[in-house]
């Protein structure tokens, strides 16, 4: 069994032991087909999903009926955006369709965009980001023509750590009769998220970013003011409304379910908890080694799961191997880098010729005190190792 120090729970968070007893019964008692409703095993089930659809609504302050379990964002993001136009082309099938995101989403939301594009259904806006991967208000005014229904803006920052003013972009696009989709994937269970207040159209998110089972996720779709109409992502049955047909994922939903649950109780200790021990972690090596650049918004305007940390002059094949017994991800500007190119720091100003490594460290609600500081030594190790305090600030520019 691996003894790595874990940091990198942007990518996926271990499985809460609370959630993986909840699932248990799933598997081998309460086996049955929700769909299935002639029978006690059935009844089971059904209730069991239903039970846990009332979890996640609660959390994200949204109505039962407002939730439909998916895969994951992956196939929330395809459904809210492919659902959403496909249903508005049938309203008005010769009426222009442009939307409007940013150039630093999540492959998911660009990819079926660009999929849509392709096929000649709408015309897309990748609008530029400010240095700290921020979309302002105004640019998206700027950019807005008469033919703009949609907007797609990632909500947390799965990699920089940015958390977009969702709220006034929400309160804009709902004036001018536009259509919000959020990828909320790093903000459902870390930060408030309230449909109450927001009034988002759509919303996606992924269970193993908050401590519940992979391959399940959730999409939110707005009931009311105005009431969303997607076309159906998968034909057959009639499960979730008809809109994605297919056996529903008993085990895994109830393990959404009560991940859910236990994000509603403990998400603001665990922000206040981590918000310190990355707060500490970020001054210990900034204090060490000063030339450290931090990407993505300051620490405490950020997401206090994320550091983005570049090391200038310091490449990935240099560092990786000095980081084995160290879990977390790792990219550079430059595409003839060592590891591949990143987008997103390009976005926010990065030299597209800069092979410089960048290291995202994210945490979780099980990275403990001592966890932080084996981090924090290996990476001091590391870059003592590699002479980094004797390198120029302004390292060579291939």
């Amino acid at each position: 069994m691996s003894h790595n120090i874990y940091f990198d729970n942007n990518a996926t968070t271990p499985l809460d032991s609370r959630v993986f007893e909840a699932m248990k019964p799933y598997f081998d008692i309460c086996y049955g087909n929700p769909a299935s409703q002639l029978h006690q095993k059935g009844w089971e089930a059904k209730e069991a999903v239903e039970m846990a659809r009332k979890k996640v609504a609660q959390l994200i302050h949204a109505k039962p009926e407002e939730i439909t379990f998916t895969a994951g964002s992956t196939e929330s993001n395809n459904w809210a955006l492919k659902g959403l136009i496909e249903s508005l082309k049938e309203k008005n099938p010769l009426e222009p369709l442009h939307i409007l995101t940013s150039n630093i989403e999540h492959a998911s939301v660009k990819e079926p965009l660009l999929y849509m594009k392709k096929k000649g259904l709408i015309d897309i806006d990748f609008l530029p980001v400010d240095s700290q991967g921020f979309l302002s208000l105004e640019t998206l005014k700027k950019n807005c023509r008469s033919s703009t229904k949609v907007i797609s803006l990632i909500w947390v920052h799965n990699e920089i750590g940015t958390i977009q003013n969702l709220k006034e972009i929400a309160a804009w696009a709902q004036e001018n009769h536009i259509y919000l989709h959020t990828d909320a994937t790093q903000a459902v269970g870390k930060i408030e998220v309230n449909m109450d207040e927001n009034p988002i159209s759509l919303l996606s998110f992924s269970g193993h970013k908050l401590y519940g089972p992979k391959g399940i996720g959730a999409l939110y779709t707005r009931s009311l003011n105005p009431k969303i109409t997607l076309h159906p992502l998968l034909h057959g049955g009639g499960q979730e409304i008809s809109g994605r047909s297919g056996t529903l994922n008993v085990p895994s939903i109830v393990g959404l379910g009560k991940a859910c649950e236990i994000a509603q109780l403990e998400m603001k200790n665990d922000w206040i908890k981590t918000s310190q021990l990355m707060t500490d972690l970020w001054n210990n090596l900034k204090s060490e080694f000063p030339q450290i650049k931090l990407n993505g918004p300051k620490v405490g305007t950020r997401t206090v799961y994320n550091l983005n940390l570049t090391l200038p002059g310091i490449q990935g094949s240099d560092i990786l191997p000095h980081l084995q017994n160290l879990c977390v991800s790792g990219g550079s500007a430059c595409s003839s880098g060592n590891l591949q190119g990143n987008p997103v720091l390009l976005a926010i100003g990065h030299n597209p010729n800069d092979t410089s490594v960048s290291l995202r460290i994210s945490s979780g609600r099980m990275t403990t005190n001592e966890d932080f500081q084996k981090a924090f030594n290996e990476i001091s190790k590391a870059l003592k190792s590699l002479r980094f305090n004797e390198k120029e600030e302004v390292h060579r520019v291939l």
